[in-house]
């Protein structure tokens, strides 16, 4: 009877389950999947939870929006990668040295168009230059917000350059304007600035990666879901219920981190042979290696070919008889899985890339 990997249980109804989320790609007919080892409450659990997070709310998520749809010429031919819901955005922050300082500028994922959203600047520090930015819609519906920021600029309520509204439209601006009201205050009424802006032109952003407990998880679920794929053929069907790797699973399905332990290590090195910062493999390529020092089980995950998350998956020493060294490089733009060999460090087999940029 199937048993679930994750909350080890039996007897429920189970779904197909990705090594690697479907909302990064899939690579043909050898994508990896779990077949009868996640039942379907723990699937949907981890769709809506950690990999919605891993998609769309993570330095991943922009990678994904970057990578995916672009067409890069591959084997003498370019190719098209479509895999974004038409509704997905991100949110980044602009960087210019001017009043424009932490605005909003919100991008299609699908589209890949980018514009400043309706919204709101106050420059909370008179002596500053600097405003701090809010979306109008978010804004206007938190009045107790609205009464907070209200309270901190009286000191300075005759300065007319305290607000900054950016409107995409003159009748926006009016709207915005009139809607800017808490009590018998009137957000508005030492005049203030108005920018109708374009999304047009090049501006700075600002970027901050903030790699959270739900991203971290995300990606031991996708070391766990390795390791379940190649387990059964190397240490039998029954190794990946071991009481060995509970805590792993329990730090993956409930975020519980009962032993204190540091399940993942982050770093930006490379990780295949002959790569270095001046020389990248494409970044259409999620990279997979497991292997042991006899005692541990490591596997690392490069997704996009970006930073390395080094997942340990037992936390106390684990004799392990047999090797389980491998790795592969899965491809979503030639929809191909490619071998990864140990070489000082995983180097790739059989495939064909094009010469990265130097």
């Amino acid at each position: 009877m199937p048993k679930c990997i994750y909350c080890l249980e039996s007897g429920k109804q189970f779904d197909k389950e990705h090594v690697i989320p479907k909302s990064l790609g899939t690579f043909g007919p050898k994508t990896p999947t779990l077949t009868d080892l996640v039942c379907h409450e723990c699937n949907q659990y981890f769709a809506n939870t950690l990999e919605r997070t891993l998609a769309r709310d993570s330095y991943l998520a922009m990678l994904r929006a970057a990578v995916v749809g672009q067409t890069v010429p591959i084997y003498g031919k370019s190719k098209q990668s479509k895999w974004l819901n038409s509704n997905e955005y991100m949110d980044i922050r602009c960087s210019s040295d001017d009043y424009r300082r932490n605005a909003i500028i919100r991008i299609d994922t699908a589209t890949k168009k980018a514009d400043f959203i309706s919204q709101v600047g106050f420059r909370l520090d008179k002596n500053s230059m600097y405003y701090e930015y809010y979306d109008f819609k978010t804004l206007k519906k938190n009045k107790k917000l609205l009464k907070d920021i209200a309270d901190k600029i009286k000191p300075f309520k005759n300065d007319s350059k305290r607000i900054i509204l950016i409107a995409q439209s003159p009748s926006e601006y009016k709207e915005m304007s009139k809607k800017l009201y808490i009590g018998d205050i009137k957000l508005m009424q030492s005049g203030g600035q108005s920018f109708l802006l374009s999304p047009k032109g090049i501006v700075q952003v600002i970027i901050r990666m903030n790699i959270n407990e739900i991203i971290l998880r995300a990606i031991a679920k996708i070391a766990f879901n390795y390791f379940a794929s190649i387990a059964p053929k190397r240490l039998g069907s029954n190794y990946i219920y071991r009481n060995d790797f509970d805590d792993i699973r329990r730090y993956v399905r409930e975020g519980i981190n009962t032993q204190g332990a540091r399940f993942i290590e982050v770093s930006n090195n490379s990780m295949l042979y002959g790569e270095s910062k001046l020389h990248k493999y494409p970044n259409y390529l999620h990279n997979i290696t497991i292997d042991s020092d006899g005692f541990y089980i490591i596997v690392q995950v490069k997704l996009f070919n970006s930073i390395i998350y080094k997942v340990r998956l037992n936390n106390k020493p684990l004799k392990i008889g047999v090797s389980i060294s491998a790795g592969e490089a899965f491809d979503f733009f030639n929809k191909k899985v490619h071998i990864l060999l140990p070489k000082k460090s995983f180097d790739l087999k059989g495939i064909i890339l094009p010469k990265p940029k130097l």
